[in-house]
């Protein structure tokens, strides 16, 4: 997982990109999932 040092940071910044960015598939896109729907 690289860029993803701390998985709070991760999920909080990647989760808002997680809507229309692929980056948090590397990254927490199951906590993106399960936070957007």
């Amino acid at each position: 997982m690289p860029g993803c040092g701390l998985l709070f940071s991760c999920i909080v910044l990647y989760c808002m990109y997680c809507i229309r960015e692929a980056l948090a598939q590397w990254c927490g896109v199951v906590w993106c999932g399960k936070q957007n729907k």
